[in-house]
C-alpha cells in the first residue's frame, strides 16, 4: 500500500479538487475576448526591452481606460495578451460590483 500523499519525482503534484461543480459557473450573456499581438515575438528580438513595454503599457492602458464604458471586466494581462471578460459582472442592491448570477 503506498501512502497517495507523498509525492515522488515520477508523480508530480496536481491540486486535488473533489467536486469541480462547486467551483465552476454558467453565464450564458458573458463573451470573452484574448486579444495578442500578431508579431509579438519576433518583434521582441528587434525592439529594445524599454521601448517593447512602453508599447505594452501604452496599448493597455488605452484598453483599461475604455473597460467601464463597455462594461467589461480585465481578467488578465499576460506577456502580449489581453483578457477581459463582458456581461460578467453587474452591481448588486448596495450598489457593489459583483458576478452576475446565472439566470443572466
Amino acid at each position: 500500500k503506498t501512502d497517495s500523499s507523498v509525492r515522488t519525482a515520477s508523480t508530480p503534484w496536481r491540486p486535488g479538487l473533489l467536486d469541480f461543480h462547486a467551483l465552476a459557473t454558467w453565464h450564458p450573456k458573458v463573451t470573452l475576448l484574448f486579444a495578442d499581438i500578431k508579431g509579438f515575438t519576433p518583434l521582441c528580438v528587434e525592439v529594445e526591452p524599454c521601448a517593447v513595454m512602453q508599447m505594452l503599457n501604452d496599448l493597455f492602458s488605452r484598453f483599461d481606460a475604455r473597460l467601464d464604458e463597455f462594461g467589461v471586466y480585465k481578467v488578465e494581462t499576460i506577456g502580449d495578451c489581453y483578457f477581459v471578460a463582458g456581461g460578467l459582472l453587474q452591481e448588486d442592491t448596495d450598489g457593489m460590483v459583483a458576478v452576475r448570477d446565472t439566470s443572466g
